[in-house]
């Protein structure tokens, strides 16, 4: 079993020619499922599980609309492990100008107090792919 524990947010991705200071342009606006967790456990082939944390508000909602639609997972075996939080939604803002990153913000907050409060990642099997293995991995724990 291969656990991911990370981010399952909302994309959001405006696309323009060109973005003015002061000015609104015409654009191309996507919003789709992502985040690093979730595109992560979206590529594992072996048996996993995503665990993650959202809000509890109408974004967060589309993000959960997604759990049992996409990637394959039924919902019912807890293969996305979603845990709401009275937390803004997770959301990540890009804007692309002629599809080159111009600028993006992302809004964490339920993944960071989930992460914070009671996640505890000491009893599970870590599973590193060998193509990730040339990078320093290292994990602290806060015996308080």
């Amino acid at each position: 079993m291969i656990y991911v524990v990370g981010a399952f947010c909302l994309d959001i991705i405006v696309d323009g020619d060109e973005f003015l200071d002061n000015t609104s342009i015409p654009g191309r606006i996507s919003v789709r499922p992502a985040g690093v967790g979730y595109n992560i456990y979206g590529h594992i082939e072996e048996e996993r599980r995503l665990i993650t944390a959202v809000g509890k508000d109408t974004f967060s909602d589309f993000v959960r609309s997604f759990v049992g639609a996409d990637r394959n997972d039924t919902g019912s075996k807890g293969k996305i492990i979603l845990h709401s939080l009275d937390a803004p939604p997770p959301l990540y803002v890009a804007f692309m100008e002629k599809g080159e990153l111009k600028m993006a913000a992302s809004q964490m907050d339920a993944v960071e107090r989930a992460l914070d409060s009671a996640t505890s990642l000491s009893s599970m099997r870590i599973y590193i792919p060998k193509s990730w293995r040339r990078w320093s991995i290292s994990f602290e724990t806060d015996a308080g």
